[in-house]
C-alpha cells in the first residue's frame, strides 16, 4: 500500500452556477485594513465589556430622559423597544409619543 506524498486533496463544493471558494472571497486578507483598537470587527461593531455596556446604557437613558422629560424606568423599557438605538427612540417618540408608551405598556 502506497503513503501519500502530500496532503490530500479536498473536494470543493459547487454548483452549476456557482464555484465558491474561500481563498478567493478576500475574507482572509487584512493587509491595509484600517481597523484599529480590540474589539473593533470587520462590520465596524464594537464589542463592549459589561461594564462599558452598562455605562453606555445608563447614558442612553439619561439622554433619553433629559429629552423626553420621561422616568428613568420608562426610558429604559422605551429604549428597549427600539432595540436601544437613540435615533429610532427619539424618530418614534416625537412623531407619536402616546402610541409609542401604548406599545410597550408603558402609562402615562
Amino acid at each position: 500500500m502506497a503513503v501519500p506524498s502530500g496532503p490530500p486533496e479536498l473536494a470543493r463544493a459547487t454548483s452549476a452556477t456557482s464555484q465558491y471558494s474561500f481563498e478567493s472571497d478576500g475574507m482572509l486578507e487584512h493587509e491595509g485594513s484600517d481597523l484599529e483598537g480590540p474589539g473593533v470587527t470587520a462590520n465596524d461593531q464594537i464589542i463592549l465589556s459589561a461594564s462599558d455596556l452598562r455605562n453606555e446604557q445608563q447614558r442612553l437613558i439619561a439622554e433619553a430622559v433629559e429629552c423626553t422629560g420621561v422616568s428613568e424606568d420608562d426610558a429604559t423599557l422605551l429604549l428597549r423597544r427600539c432595540k436601544w438605538d437613540a435615533d429610532v427612540f427619539n424618530e418614534t417618540f416625537f412623531e407619536d409619543a402616546e402610541k409609542m408608551r401604548r406599545e410597550a405598556g408603558v402609562s402615562e
